[in-house]
Protein backbone atom coordinates (compact mmCIF):
# COMPACT_ATOMS: atom_id res chain seq x y z
CA UNK A 1 0.00 0.00 0.00
CA UNK A 2 3.03 2.38 0.99
CA UNK A 3 4.40 1.81 -2.88
CA UNK A 4 1.39 2.86 -4.08
CA UNK A 5 0.87 5.98 -2.24
CA UNK A 6 4.39 7.33 -2.03
CA UNK A 7 7.06 7.91 -4.76
CA UNK A 8 10.46 8.27 -2.90
CA UNK A 9 12.08 5.09 -1.40
CA UNK A 10 12.93 6.99 1.73
CA UNK A 11 9.04 7.97 2.61
CA UNK A 12 7.97 4.26 1.56
CA UNK A 13 11.07 2.96 4.48
CA UNK A 14 9.45 5.36 7.13
CA UNK A 15 6.15 4.28 6.49
CA UNK A 16 7.55 0.49 6.64
CA UNK A 17 10.22 0.96 9.85
CA UNK A 18 7.77 2.10 12.15
CA UNK A 19 5.74 -0.15 14.46
CA UNK A 20 2.47 -1.34 13.22
CA UNK A 21 2.90 -1.24 9.64
CA UNK A 22 0.81 -4.15 8.57
CA UNK A 23 -1.60 -3.04 10.50
CA UNK A 24 -1.14 0.54 9.36
CA UNK A 25 -1.07 -0.53 5.86
CA UNK A 26 -4.50 -2.88 6.35
CA UNK A 27 -6.45 0.15 7.59
CA UNK A 28 -5.43 2.25 4.59
CA UNK A 29 -6.48 -0.92 2.05
CA UNK A 30 -10.05 -0.59 3.71
CA UNK A 31 -10.19 3.29 3.41
CA UNK A 32 -9.07 2.75 -0.23
CA UNK A 33 -11.84 0.14 -1.03
CA UNK A 34 -14.70 2.39 0.82
CA UNK A 35 -13.72 5.02 -1.69
CA UNK A 36 -11.16 7.41 -0.02
CA UNK A 37 -9.16 9.85 -2.52
CA UNK A 38 -5.06 9.35 -3.20
CA UNK A 39 -4.54 12.47 -1.67
CA UNK A 40 -7.20 11.74 1.39
CA UNK A 41 -5.19 8.26 1.92
CA UNK A 42 -1.46 10.33 1.99
CA UNK A 43 -2.78 12.93 4.91
CA UNK A 44 -3.96 9.40 6.77
CA UNK A 45 -0.82 7.23 6.25
CA UNK A 46 1.15 10.49 7.75
CA UNK A 47 -1.19 10.93 10.72
CA UNK A 48 -1.00 7.17 11.68
CA UNK A 49 2.95 7.68 11.87
CA UNK A 50 1.55 10.62 14.60
CA UNK A 51 -0.91 8.69 16.03
CA UNK A 52 1.81 5.62 16.86
CA UNK A 53 3.96 8.01 18.51
CA UNK A 54 2.02 10.33 20.95
CA UNK A 55 -0.37 7.18 21.72
CA UNK A 56 2.85 4.88 22.24
CA UNK A 57 1.56 2.08 20.77
CA UNK A 58 4.66 0.75 19.96
CA UNK A 59 4.63 -0.40 23.63
CA UNK A 60 1.53 -0.40 24.40
CA UNK A 61 -0.72 -3.33 23.57
CA UNK A 62 -3.78 -2.57 25.87
CA UNK A 63 -6.91 -1.23 24.60
CA UNK A 64 -6.90 2.46 24.22
CA UNK A 65 -9.84 5.35 25.80
CA UNK A 66 -11.15 7.80 23.83
CA UNK A 67 -9.95 10.43 26.91
CA UNK A 68 -6.44 8.75 26.06
CA UNK A 69 -6.55 9.40 22.53
CA UNK A 70 -7.88 13.44 23.46
CA UNK A 71 -5.16 14.05 25.61
CA UNK A 72 -2.81 12.70 22.98
CA UNK A 73 -4.54 15.05 20.49
CA UNK A 74 -3.74 17.60 23.20
CA UNK A 75 -0.24 17.82 23.20
CA UNK A 76 0.15 17.01 19.08
CA UNK A 77 -2.33 20.09 18.71
CA UNK A 78 0.11 22.26 20.91
CA UNK A 79 3.01 21.09 19.33
CA UNK A 80 1.39 22.12 16.22
CA UNK A 81 0.94 25.44 17.52
CA UNK A 82 3.99 26.25 18.54
CA UNK A 83 5.23 25.34 15.31
CA UNK A 84 2.96 26.71 12.65
CA UNK A 85 0.13 29.04 13.54
CA UNK A 86 -2.57 29.33 16.08
CA UNK A 87 -5.48 28.57 13.68
CA UNK A 88 -4.05 24.88 13.00
CA UNK A 89 -4.78 23.59 16.23
CA UNK A 90 -8.04 22.88 16.42
CA UNK A 91 -7.88 21.57 12.65
CA UNK A 92 -4.75 19.35 14.10
CA UNK A 93 -6.76 18.31 16.93
CA UNK A 94 -9.54 17.30 15.12
CA UNK A 95 -8.02 15.36 12.32
CA UNK A 96 -5.56 13.57 15.19
CA UNK A 97 -9.00 12.67 17.15
CA UNK A 98 -10.90 11.18 14.40
CA UNK A 99 -7.87 9.45 12.83
CA UNK A 100 -6.24 7.49 15.88
CA UNK A 101 -10.31 6.85 16.52
CA UNK A 102 -10.85 5.32 13.47
CA UNK A 103 -8.20 3.45 12.90
CA UNK A 104 -8.23 1.86 16.90
CA UNK A 105 -11.70 0.84 16.19
CA UNK A 106 -10.57 -0.68 12.77
CA UNK A 107 -7.81 -2.18 15.21
CA UNK A 108 -10.28 -3.58 17.75
CA UNK A 109 -8.41 -1.96 20.24
CA UNK A 110 -10.80 1.03 21.07
CA UNK A 111 -12.02 0.81 24.67
CA UNK A 112 -15.86 1.39 23.75
CA UNK A 113 -17.70 2.05 26.99
CA UNK A 114 -21.72 1.10 27.19
CA UNK A 115 -24.52 3.56 28.53
CA UNK A 116 -24.37 3.91 32.20
CA UNK A 117 -27.29 2.07 33.44
CA UNK A 118 -30.36 4.52 34.14
CA UNK A 119 -31.63 4.63 37.84
CA UNK A 120 -34.23 1.75 38.41
CA UNK A 121 -34.84 1.37 35.08
CA UNK A 122 -36.04 -2.17 35.43
CA UNK A 123 -38.83 -0.75 37.70
CA UNK A 124 -39.93 1.81 35.06
CA UNK A 125 -39.67 -0.59 32.28
CA UNK A 126 -42.34 -2.35 34.14
CA UNK A 127 -44.56 0.28 34.57
CA UNK A 128 -44.24 1.45 30.39
CA UNK A 129 -45.10 -2.02 29.89
CA UNK A 130 -48.12 -1.78 32.00
CA UNK A 131 -49.72 1.26 30.42
CA UNK A 132 -48.55 -0.81 27.12
CA UNK A 133 -50.25 -3.76 27.30
CA UNK A 134 -52.52 -3.75 30.30
CA UNK A 135 -54.27 -0.29 30.00
CA UNK A 136 -53.48 0.75 26.30
CA UNK A 137 -52.39 3.78 26.14
CA UNK A 138 -50.45 4.96 23.02
CA UNK A 139 -46.44 4.83 22.05
CA UNK A 140 -46.14 8.49 22.42
CA UNK A 141 -48.23 8.89 25.81
CA UNK A 142 -45.70 5.83 26.83
CA UNK A 143 -42.68 7.93 25.86
CA UNK A 144 -43.86 11.34 27.76
CA UNK A 145 -44.39 9.18 30.70
CA UNK A 146 -41.10 7.78 31.00
CA UNK A 147 -39.52 10.95 30.16
CA UNK A 148 -41.12 12.69 32.78
CA UNK A 149 -40.70 9.13 35.31
CA UNK A 150 -36.75 8.87 34.12
CA UNK A 151 -35.98 12.76 35.00
CA UNK A 152 -37.89 11.75 38.31
CA UNK A 153 -35.44 8.57 39.40
CA UNK A 154 -32.17 10.67 37.93
CA UNK A 155 -32.75 13.44 40.40
CA UNK A 156 -33.32 11.17 43.16
CA UNK A 157 -31.28 7.89 42.66
CA UNK A 158 -27.53 7.43 44.09
CA UNK A 159 -25.97 4.05 44.40
CA UNK A 160 -26.53 4.47 47.90
CA UNK A 161 -30.54 4.82 48.07
CA UNK A 162 -33.26 2.66 47.57
CA UNK A 163 -36.54 3.39 45.26
CA UNK A 164 -38.28 2.59 48.60
CA UNK A 165 -36.95 6.03 50.65
CA UNK A 166 -38.71 8.04 47.97
CA UNK A 167 -40.71 10.34 49.65
CA UNK A 168 -43.27 12.84 49.26
CA UNK A 169 -40.70 15.67 49.98
CA UNK A 170 -38.60 14.06 47.28
CA UNK A 171 -41.05 14.75 44.56
CA UNK A 172 -41.86 17.98 45.66
CA UNK A 173 -38.42 19.34 45.64
CA UNK A 174 -38.34 17.82 42.03
CA UNK A 175 -41.23 19.93 41.10
CA UNK A 176 -40.34 23.13 42.81
CA UNK A 177 -36.77 22.43 40.72
CA UNK A 178 -38.55 22.32 37.55
CA UNK A 179 -41.20 25.30 37.92
CA UNK A 180 -37.88 27.69 37.09
CA UNK A 181 -38.13 26.71 33.93
CA UNK A 182 -40.99 24.88 32.69
CA UNK A 183 -44.81 26.41 32.38
CA UNK A 184 -47.61 25.32 35.03
CA UNK A 185 -48.76 22.74 31.89
CA UNK A 186 -45.39 20.96 31.54
CA UNK A 187 -45.17 20.52 35.50
CA UNK A 188 -48.89 19.50 35.44
CA UNK A 189 -48.30 16.56 32.81
CA UNK A 190 -45.23 15.81 35.03
CA UNK A 191 -46.53 15.79 38.12
CA UNK A 192 -49.99 13.21 36.46
CA UNK A 193 -46.51 10.80 34.86
CA UNK A 194 -45.22 10.38 38.87
CA UNK A 195 -48.68 10.13 39.98
CA UNK A 196 -49.55 7.41 37.95
CA UNK A 197 -46.27 5.88 38.25
CA UNK A 198 -46.67 5.85 41.96
CA UNK A 199 -49.73 4.49 42.10
CA UNK A 200 -48.57 1.31 39.85
CA UNK A 201 -45.26 1.23 42.40
CA UNK A 202 -47.57 0.99 45.34
CA UNK A 203 -49.58 -1.56 44.56
CA UNK A 204 -46.49 -3.14 43.99
CA UNK A 205 -45.54 -2.23 47.24
CA UNK A 206 -42.07 -1.02 46.07
CA UNK A 207 -42.46 2.92 48.02
CA UNK A 208 -44.46 3.63 50.69
CA UNK A 209 -48.05 4.35 50.30
CA UNK A 210 -50.08 7.58 49.63
CA UNK A 211 -47.08 9.20 48.10
CA UNK A 212 -49.21 9.12 44.60
CA UNK A 213 -52.28 10.78 46.59
CA UNK A 214 -50.05 13.58 47.99
CA UNK A 215 -48.59 14.88 44.41
CA UNK A 216 -50.24 17.97 43.56
CA UNK A 217 -50.46 20.09 40.58
CA UNK A 218 -50.65 23.71 39.86
CA UNK A 219 -53.80 24.73 38.80
CA UNK A 220 -54.77 25.17 35.41
CA UNK A 221 -57.32 27.62 34.50
CA UNK A 222 -59.92 26.79 32.18
CA UNK A 223 -58.66 26.29 28.20
CA UNK A 224 -55.56 27.23 29.06
CA UNK A 225 -54.13 24.33 27.60
CA UNK A 226 -55.83 24.70 24.37
CA UNK A 227 -53.45 26.64 21.95
CA UNK A 228 -54.13 29.58 20.51
CA UNK A 229 -55.52 30.04 16.67
CA UNK A 230 -55.88 32.63 14.14
CA UNK A 231 -59.21 34.18 13.89
CA UNK A 232 -61.80 32.28 11.39
CA UNK A 233 -62.15 35.42 9.33
CA UNK A 234 -58.31 34.98 8.90
CA UNK A 235 -58.32 31.29 8.50
CA UNK A 236 -61.39 31.86 5.81
CA UNK A 237 -58.67 33.97 3.77
CA UNK A 238 -56.41 31.70 3.06
CA UNK A 239 -58.86 28.76 2.20
CA UNK A 240 -59.28 29.31 -2.05
CA UNK A 241 -62.92 30.22 -3.27
CA UNK A 242 -65.49 27.96 -4.52
CA UNK A 243 -65.09 29.53 -7.19
CA UNK A 244 -61.59 28.36 -8.97
CA UNK A 245 -61.70 25.78 -11.33
CA UNK A 246 -58.16 24.44 -11.20
CA UNK A 247 -57.20 21.03 -10.17
CA UNK A 248 -54.62 21.88 -7.27
CA UNK A 249 -56.73 24.87 -6.05
CA UNK A 250 -59.37 22.34 -6.10
CA UNK A 251 -57.61 19.93 -4.39
CA UNK A 252 -56.11 22.36 -1.49
CA UNK A 253 -59.61 23.77 -0.75
CA UNK A 254 -60.76 20.14 0.29
CA UNK A 255 -57.44 19.74 2.44
CA UNK A 256 -57.36 22.87 4.58
CA UNK A 257 -61.53 22.58 4.91
CA UNK A 258 -61.07 19.47 6.33
CA UNK A 259 -58.03 20.89 8.51
CA UNK A 260 -59.68 24.26 9.87
CA UNK A 261 -63.58 22.84 10.13
CA UNK A 262 -63.08 19.73 12.10
CA UNK A 263 -59.06 20.02 13.26
CA UNK A 264 -57.91 16.78 11.54
CA UNK A 265 -54.05 15.84 11.84
CA UNK A 266 -52.55 15.68 8.26
CA UNK A 267 -52.43 12.00 8.85
CA UNK A 268 -56.04 11.58 9.42
CA UNK A 269 -56.52 13.09 6.69
CA UNK A 270 -54.75 10.94 4.68
CA UNK A 271 -56.18 8.37 5.92
CA UNK A 272 -59.50 9.29 5.12
CA UNK A 273 -61.80 6.45 2.91
CA UNK A 274 -65.10 7.35 1.32
CA UNK A 275 -66.29 4.44 3.36
CA UNK A 276 -65.87 6.86 5.91
CA UNK A 277 -67.87 9.21 4.97
CA UNK A 278 -71.93 8.51 5.45
CA UNK A 279 -73.71 10.61 2.87
CA UNK A 280 -76.62 9.72 3.84
CA UNK A 281 -76.64 10.43 7.12
CA UNK A 282 -74.23 13.42 6.53
CA UNK A 283 -71.69 12.35 8.85
CA UNK A 284 -67.30 11.88 8.97
CA UNK A 285 -66.16 9.02 10.87
CA UNK A 286 -62.68 9.76 11.69
CA UNK A 287 -59.96 7.30 13.56
CA UNK A 288 -58.16 8.73 16.21
CA UNK A 289 -54.76 7.17 16.81
CA UNK A 290 -54.14 8.45 20.29
CA UNK A 291 -57.71 7.20 21.74
CA UNK A 292 -57.43 4.20 19.40
CA UNK A 293 -60.80 4.95 18.70
CA UNK A 294 -63.19 6.28 16.17
CA UNK A 295 -65.15 9.76 16.41
CA UNK A 296 -68.42 10.20 14.23
CA UNK A 297 -68.57 14.53 13.31
CA UNK A 298 -71.18 15.59 11.06
CA UNK A 299 -70.75 16.25 7.48
CA UNK A 300 -71.08 20.28 6.60
CA UNK A 301 -72.54 21.10 3.61
CA UNK A 302 -68.91 23.65 2.72
CA UNK A 303 -66.66 20.73 3.52
CA UNK A 304 -69.16 17.71 1.79
CA UNK A 305 -69.59 19.85 -1.68
CA UNK A 306 -65.73 20.73 -1.48
CA UNK A 307 -64.81 16.68 -1.51
CA UNK A 308 -67.73 16.09 -3.59
CA UNK A 309 -66.11 18.96 -6.11
CA UNK A 310 -62.53 17.00 -5.91
CA UNK A 311 -63.72 13.63 -6.42
CA UNK A 312 -65.86 14.75 -9.64
CA UNK A 313 -63.32 17.56 -11.29
CA UNK A 314 -59.41 16.46 -10.11
CA UNK A 315 -60.20 12.64 -9.78
CA UNK A 316 -63.40 10.83 -11.78
CA UNK A 317 -60.63 8.97 -14.01
CA UNK A 318 -58.93 7.38 -10.85
CA UNK A 319 -61.63 5.88 -9.18
CA UNK A 320 -62.50 2.66 -9.38
CA UNK A 321 -65.80 2.82 -9.69
CA UNK A 322 -68.53 4.98 -11.11
CA UNK A 323 -69.52 8.34 -9.59
CA UNK A 324 -73.29 8.81 -9.42
CA UNK A 325 -74.47 12.31 -8.11
CA UNK A 326 -78.06 12.51 -6.50
CA UNK A 327 -79.70 15.06 -3.92
CA UNK A 328 -79.96 14.37 -0.35
CA UNK A 329 -80.33 17.03 1.46
CA UNK A 330 -77.48 19.69 1.93
CA UNK A 331 -74.79 17.72 1.18
CA UNK A 332 -74.89 15.14 -2.57
CA UNK A 333 -74.91 12.13 -2.30
CA UNK A 334 -71.59 9.83 -3.94
CA UNK A 335 -71.97 6.44 -4.67
CA UNK A 336 -67.90 4.83 -5.86
CA UNK A 337 -65.45 2.35 -4.63
CA UNK A 338 -63.54 2.37 -1.46
CA UNK A 339 -60.42 4.09 -1.99
CA UNK A 340 -58.14 7.17 -0.70
CA UNK A 341 -60.56 10.06 -0.56
CA UNK A 342 -57.64 12.80 -0.23
CA UNK A 343 -54.25 11.29 -1.50
CA UNK A 344 -50.95 13.45 -0.91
Amino acid sequence: MFDQLFNQPCARSRRRNVPLASERASFLAQRAEDGAAPGTLVRLARELLVVVQELDLANNNDVITPRAIEAAADRWARQQERRHRAHTKRWSWTFFRQTATDWLRFLGRLYIQGPEPKPFASLVERFANDLQHERGFSTATIANYQWHIERFVTSFGTPQRRFAAVSVVDTDVFLARQGTHWCRVSIATSAKALRAFFRYAEAYQWCRAGIAAAIESPRLFREETRPAGPAWQDVRQIIPAGEIEQPRTVHDRAFLLLFAVYGLRSGEVARLRLEDIDWAFEQLTVTRTKQHRAQIYPLTHEVGSAIVHYLQEVRPGRSNGSIRSSSCGPVSRLTIASESVLPA
